[in-house]
């Protein structure tokens, strides 16, 4: 293992150099919702295709009606309809109006759309207009929203429920995208139990692997491969399965205790390790490989490492094998309202935090340490410290992330 630490930009540039998109696939729009594009979509036609009425009420020359109030409306003879779907039934020549409904085709010589909120409404074949319009008014002219043969996605947009509405605009009924990693997460530990048991004094239950399975399932099909013991070759054999995925994802096992055996593992089954030591607290001891097959990614077995740790390098390189455009975490900004000194070597920092007044500002949630998890149950957000920053007072600007 390396002595050496690296920032934790320089881990996110070595994930993103390593791991390569996977292969993809075709998918119908119901099941497009969550997945990212492998190649683009364009536009099929002009939208909207002919100019379109956003207004229910009455298609006018505007000049008829500029004139028009409440105290001296303009009366005009309704000639003809024009509805969603259909060709209008007429032009609109001096003098007349049309009746038009949102969405359908604005007629021949119409520049203005009454809304019919300003009319004496549709229940006669002559209307009132008693305000004015102006030539455009409540009309979307062909081609206002994108032009034939434009880019809709890029290639590396993640879905969404909007979005497939836009596909299903432009006739894309099926489209390409990313087969979803496959992830397994292996917990490691002579001290683990099931969570359904009761553990004895010494030992505790295994969080991390639900925790896990949970963060990764927004991004992943993830698997549990189950609790290796602290052996060679219970590790091992684990190992050996969980190599078999696009991820493996092993908590514990990873520091440099006599008993920290998973760099050993991950080596001897083939695993190239790009690096073992990030600047960053809590999760300093956290391993990055690669095989021919895939990644393998081996957290901190503390729980606050282990949620800091996937979140950081996990999700990046889960969204790096569906070829996202941008991987890495966005953070926010909130006044802080706490003291912080750096008492610790220059590294990131990454501590429990709760968004208060709205979100504009940040308070510290009490916290022992990388095997507090409890006191992420107070937490809504994760105060960001890099190494740069040596000390905040209330009212410095610090970076939040969201949990």
């Amino acid at each position: 293992m390396s002595s050496d630490w690296i920032d934790v930009r320089e881990a996110w540039r070595e994930i993103e150099g390593q791991v390569q998109t996977l292969p993809s696939e075709r998918v119908g729009l119901a099941q497009a919702v969550g997945r990212v594009l492998a190649q683009p979509v364009r536009t099929d036609r002009t939208y909207p295709p002919f100019d379109r009425a956003a207004m229910d009420g009455f298609a006018v020359r505007a000049a008829d009606v500029e004139s028009a109030s409440h105290e001296s409306p303009v009366s005009l003879p309704v000639v003809g309809e024009s509805t969603p779907g259909r060709e209008p039934d007429d032009s609109v020549a001096p003098g007349t109006a049309i009746r038009i409904m949102t969405g359908a085709a604005v007629p021949p010589g119409c520049d203005a759309i009454v809304p019919v909120e300003s009319t004496s409404g549709f229940g006669s074949d002559r209307v009132r207009v008693v305000s004015p319009s102006a030539p455009g008014r409540h009309i979307a002219r062909c081609g206002v929203e994108r032009a034939a043969d434009d880019l809709l996605f890029d290639a590396g947009h993640r879905l969404r429920a909007a979005d497939v509405g836009a596909l299903a605009m432009v006739g894309a009924t099926q489209v390409e995208v990313a087969r979803r990693p496959r992830a397994a997460v292996l917990s490691t530990g002579n001290e683990l139990v099931p969570v359904d048991h009761t553990p004895e004094r010494t030992q505790i239950r295994n969080s991390n692997g639900p925790m896990l399975i949970a963060l990764a399932a927004a991004e992943a099909e993830v698997e549990s491969i189950g609790v290796a013991a602290d052996s060679r070759r219970d590790l091992g054999a684990a190992v050996s399965r969980g190599l078999m995925y696009d991820l493996l994802l092993v908590t514990g096992g990873v520091s440099m205790g006599a008993y920290d055996l998973v760099g050993g593992c991950l080596a001897a089954a083939g695993v190239r390790v790009h690096f073992d030591r990030v600047a960053l607290q809590p999760g300093k001891p956290l391993l990055f490989g690669t095989h021919p097959a895939g990644a393998a990614l081996a957290l901190p077995g503390n729980p606050v490492s282990a949620l800091t740790t996937f979140r950081l390098f996990g999700v990046p390189l889960l969204r790096r094998l569906q070829g996202v455009r941008r991987v890495r975490p966005v953070w926010a900004r909130a006044l802080a309202r706490f003291d912080w000194e750096r008492r610790s070597p220059k590294k990131w920092i990454l501590l429990p935090g709760r968004r208060v007044a709205g979100g504009a500002e940040v308070e510290r949630v009490p916290y022992s340490g990388s095997g507090d998890l409890l006191a992420y149950a107070q937490a809504d957000c994760q105060i960001v410290l890099p190494p740069t920053l040596e000390t905040v007072s209330p009212g410095t600007p610090v970076d939040v992330w969201s949990l």
